[in-house]
């Protein structure tokens, strides 16, 4: 491949998600799924903290409205449908299709992917406003409600609207990260967090998650998300393992 950049889609962040948990589960059925679920959350706060650090240098409040105007993610057009579902008194979304559900459920993953959802948003709104606000969740598609029903705790009205179309149209791309990084970054935080409370069947969880997840796709995939972002040490020893295999 000439150019690892922009390789990775919503589809490779969701499935490595999923393999990750499935290998750790499978591998230490006591204290699998917490560990799995502190890396979600640390993934999430340090996600959160990005985003906050970024505001912050810009003199802006870690407010909620600020929150989604410095969101990080984006999606392509068909990839997620989300509605809202009350703009005041408080601003409420229910997200009726997800990539991330759709990737779980094509690959066989949802029963182990659906963990990820259960921590991740309140952990990025943490990671943002510490303990200012967190964003309330009403139910999960993966855990097989109708939608997702997401409460984000401030009203969405004219003035919080034009606020944030203008400091969106402001930030331009500067706010957002692509999948090739967003993939490195959860691989990183997610195999430190597993070596760190489950020794070496955590460590044995992520190089084994790596190479189903090549065989899925590609090594190009891994070299891409690689050189996208600094890895942790327990996430460059699993790529080195399975890159040199």
């Amino acid at each position: 491949m000439e150019d690892n950049k922009k390789c990775c889609d919503i589809e490779q962040h969701a499935v490595l998600f999923g393999l990750l948990a499935r290998e750790a589960i499978t591998l230490c059925p006591e204290t699998g799924l917490e560990a799995v679920r502190a890396g979600v959350r640390e993934y999430g706060r340090q996600r959160g903290g990005r985003m906050a650090r970024r505001c912050q240098d810009n003199g802006d409040p870690l407010s909620p409205v600020n929150y989604q105007a410095y969101n990080e993610r984006s999606s392509r057009p068909g990839q997620m449908r989300s509605l809202p579902a009350a703009k005041l008194p408080e601003y409420t979304v229910h997200v009726e299709k997800c990539a991330w559900v759709d990737a779980w459920r094509k690959y066989d993953l949802l029963e182990y992917g659906k963990y990820y959802c259960l921590d991740i948003d309140k952990s990025l709104t943490r990671g943002f406003s510490g303990d200012r606000y967190e964003v309330q969740i009403g139910g999960w598609l993966s855990w097989g409600n109708n939608c997702c029903d997401m409460r984000w705790g401030f009203p969405m009205d004219e003035k919080a609207e034009k606020y944030i179309a203008k400091k969106r149209a402001s930030l331009g791309d500067g706010a957002i990260r692509d999948y090739d990084f967003h993939t490195g970054d959860m691989f990183s935080v997610m195999a430190e967090q597993l070596a760190e409370r489950l020794g070496e069947d955590g460590k044995r969880a992520a190089v084994r998650a790596l190479e189903q997840f090549s065989a899925l796709f590609t090594p190009d995939h891994i070299r891409a998300f690689w050189s996208a972002c600094p890895l942790s040490p327990a996430a460059q020893a699993a790529v080195d393992a399975v890159l040199k295999s």
